[in-house]
């Protein structure tokens, strides 16, 4: 049976969009028993593999190569990290999207696609064949512009907004847009919200995350309210009880601050 696929995009770079891409994916693997793919197709900016601290291969072309090979993240996540040259990024044509993304689908993941913020074709393919599409942007005047011109133009490049949902990154409680009005400027129902969380930079600096994502932190619980929301694409619903181990291991940030350091 095939797999659910999840891309997510925003027309604007700089909203956090692969954070969010990484932290649903750390989020869903718990889910699937380990049965999700995390695929970088931000060709001209892969950024997925530094932010995970993963190898640059096997890459997307070396899955799509024959040997049907993975980085295999320590939580159990399957990442395909994208080009690890930019003077590969051409490669990530429309046509290699598809095959990929229906290959991984088809092999039973749950498929978390991080896709460019530019519409060339390989983002084009991710979105139109995508189950659900998670529209991030952040409460400013240049992120929401952008989000609104691409609802309004979706349909001229064969993209249903149907299947679309707005995450606020960066959401406070004083924001000078409300959450109203920016969903009323996008034109698309709202599926969550991340709040500004100061701490998130320093995780993401350490590389530490996955702990962060794995943990009881707002952005953890801000990933699960995400994950129920997309139940209307066939993500699994969320388990009943909540594990705060892994392999018999805590999970929290300082533990795993401890190992990382220790590894090195």
């Amino acid at each position: 049976m095939a797999g659910p696929l999840i891309a997510v995009f925003s027309p604007k770079g700089g909203v956090g969009k692969t954070l969010i891409s990484a932290g649903l994916a750390l989020h869903l693997v718990r889910r699937t028993g380990g049965n999700t793919m995390l695929i970088d197709l931000h060709a001209g900016k892969a950024d997925v593999a530094p932010l995970l601290q993963v190898a640059l291969r096997p890459s997307l072309f070396d899955y799509m190569a024959g040997d049907g090979k993975a980085v295999t993240h320590p939580t159990g996540l399957m990442v395909l990290p994208g080009p690890a040259r930019l003077v590969d990024e051409s490669l990530v044509t429309g046509e290699l999207a598809l095959s990929l993304l229906t290959r991984a689908t088809g092999q039973g993941y749950t498929v978390v696609a991080d896709v460019g913020s530019d519409l060339r074709d390989s983002t084009v393919m991710a979105l139109e064949h995508a189950d659900a599409a998670l529209l991030v942007t952040t409460p400013d005047l240049l992120s929401i512009y952008a989000a609104r011109r691409f609802v309004q133009e979706a349909g001229l490049m064969g993209i249903d907004p149907g299947h679309f949902r707005v995450v606020i990154n960066r959401a406070a409680g004083c924001q000078e847009i409300p959450e109203a009005e920016i969903l009323d400027l996008i034109g698309l129902p709202l599926i969550g919200r991340v709040p500004s969380l100061p701490g998130l930079a320093a995780a993401v600096n350490r590389g530490m995350i996955s702990a962060t994502a794995r943990s009881g932190t707002d952005f953890a619980q801000a990933m699960k309210i995400i994950a129920d929301g997309l139940a209307f694409a066939g993500v699994n619903p969320a388990p009943a009880g909540r594990s705060r181990t892994a392999g018999g291991r805590p999970v929290g940030l300082i533990p795993a601050l401890r190992r990382w350091w220790g590894s090195l």
